[in-house]
């Protein structure tokens, strides 16, 4: 019996399981993030090659402009688990992480930037 316990556990048996971690196990490859759909209730493993965050820097985020490279990795560790930090930049209050996939890395920074 799998259960849901919100949006990043599944009891499992009555054991909790990262979703994350479960996602990860199967197909590391590109993840994104493993969550649960609230409607569904499925697990939904999300992938992508390439990723840009944008964050403002305001209010309960004005934190993540200190250390733009640190807050990029702690972003990456909720929203791109299987992708490789390769940029981190700040212009007026606001943070851009960009993310890929290491398959990829043979891609141009430059080319990404544009994007």
């Amino acid at each position: 019996m799998i259960n849901p316990l919100g949006s990043a556990e599944l009891d499992c048996m009555s054991r909790r399981a990262n979703i994350t971690k479960f996602c990860t196990s199967k197909y590391a490859k590109g993840l994104l993030r493993g969550k649960v759909d609230k409607i569904s209730k499925n697990v939904l493993c999300e992938f992508a090659d390439t990723l840009r965050v944008k964050v403002e820097c305001v209010g309960r985020d004005e934190k993540l402009c200190d250390k733009k490279e640190d807050s990029c990795l702690k972003l990456k560790d909720v929203f791109a688990v299987g992708l490789d930090l390769i940029d981190s930049s700040l212009d007026k209050k606001i943070l851009t992480c960009t993310y890929l996939n290491n398959a990829e890395k043979d891609l141009s920074i430059d080319a990404l930037k544009a994007l």
